[in-house]
Order: C-alpha cells, then structure tokens, then sequence
C-alpha cells in the first residue's frame, strides 16, 4: 500500500506494477510523432518520456519562481501535472496533431479512458483530470510548462538544420500567447519574463 500526496490509499499489486513499468518503458521507447514527420531521424528524436521529464522540471522551476514572488501554487502538484499529462500515449501513441485536431473530443475521451485503465480509480487519475480541465493555476502552469519544453526542442532540431520544425515552432509559440492571455495579470506580469528567458536560453 502507498499513501499518496493527497492522503488517498493507492493500492497497487503486482499486476498494477507491471502494467507501469511497461507503460513507462513504452513512453521512454516512443519518439514524438510531431519531430518524425519533420524528417528528424528516430535515433536523435525526442522521446514522450524525455518531453515530460523536460515540461515537469520547468512547471518545478516555474511555480517555484511564482510562489517566491508571493503566488499561492503547488511547485511539487504541479511538476506531477506535468510529468504524467501524456503517460496514456504508451496505450494510444502520439498523435499528431492534425489527427488530433480532426477527431476533436475523441482524443482526449480515449486517453481518460486508458489513463483510467493505467492508473484505476485513484487520486493520481483526479490529477490527470485536473491536467484536462485546465481550471487550477497549477494545471495551466503545467500545460505552459509542456509547450515551452516543445519550443526549446523545437530550437535545438533547428539549429541542427533540421528546418521544417519551424512550422512547430511557429505554432507552439502561439500557443504558449494563448495560455499566457488565460492567466491572471499579476501572475502573468510575474511569468512574462521568465518565460522569455527559458525560450530565449537555446
């Protein structure tokens, strides 16, 4: 038995543990879908592994810059958000996003659904959840969190001469205008630089 965060029991045996760490080994195996149809090799593509251990650590730091300038957030809830907002994947893969786009709420009833079957009834579910409601600061910061770490690998396939990535960057970029719009002015007052810097870094 494991007591999570939240206070909740998480009952997991052996069968719950295996189908994680295969989860786990499915999403550390699977490259973004988004990178290969842009003609980055699978060898150098970025995994769905790496891409949330990336968003995870920038919501950490994020959050933590927010809460030290007075912001009532979640460092630690937050990095969670974002380290397990794309585990369903190992079930469904990555779809691109014109995919995802044409087959709207589909997607994301069919990721809940798997991620019920990975995490069963259990807060770490209310937590993904939470990621797709997008109502708290820290799933917002989450989700910001994802696309920055999209945008910094974008720049670094870039500068490798891989060019068409551009037209993610592009994108990405206007995503990220969009969340920050969302946020309220002192918050996004406080992230507006930040969020330049972590862009600007590569």
């Amino acid at each position: 038995m494991v007591i999570g965060k939240l206070g909740v029991e998480l009952l997991m045996d052996e069968e719950d543990i295996h189908k994680i760490l295969n989860c786990i080994e499915s999403l550390k195996r699977l490259v973004r879908s988004g990178w290969m149809m842009r003609g980055i090799p699978a060898s150098i593509g970025e995994s769905v592994a790496s891409h949330s251990f990336e968003a995870s650590l920038l919501s950490l730091i994020i959050t933590a810059h927010l809460k030290n300038k007075g912001i009532t957030v979640s460092p630690e809830r937050t990095a969670v958000l974002a380290l397990i907002h794309d585990v369903p994947e190992c079930m469904v893969g990555d779809i691109p996003l014109k995919t995802s786009i044409s087959i709207g709420e589909l997607k994301e009833e069919l990721e809940l659904r798997k991620a019920g079957e990975i995490f069963g009834d259990t807060w770490i579910l209310q937590l993904y959840i939470e990621y797709l409601e997008q109502k708290s600061l820290e799933s917002k910061i989450a989700r910001l969190s994802e696309k920055l770490s999209t945008a910094v690998e974008s720049k670094r396939m870039i500068s490798l001469g891989y060019v068409r990535v551009n037209e993610i960057l592009e994108s990405t970029m206007k995503e990220i205008e969009n969340i920050m719009s969302g946020l309220d002015r002192d918050i996004r007052v406080q992230l507006e630089e930040y969020v330049r810097r972590i862009i600007d870094e590569e």
